[in-house]
């Protein structure tokens, strides 16, 4: 099983104020990324086209393998597709 441990969240205009910087999503060849200062991460279950900036958050999160990383993603709450 591959779970996410949300570490901290923070909206856009905290993450800009925090690194004092601007927050910049950038395409790659298979989606999406994100960089604010000296902090970069992954974007997830988003487009950066039609989303609004405060419909977005970024959160440190780390994974069952114990590496952790950031990730832009849509705020709101999550909803479970299947539970077993």
């Amino acid at each position: 099983m591959n779970s996410l441990n949300f570490i901290q969240t923070l909206s856009i205009t905290e993450l800009k104020k925090q690194q004092q910087s601007s927050f910049k999503i950038m395409a790659k060849d298979n989606g999406y990324w994100f960089r604010c200062g000296s902090l970069s991460g992954h974007v997830s279950n988003l487009d950066p086209k039609t989303v609004k900036p405060e419909d977005v958050l970024v959160s440190e999160v780390s994974n069952d393998a114990g590496e952790t990383f950031w990730m832009a993603h849509r705020a709101g709450s999550a909803e479970a597709v299947v539970e077993w």
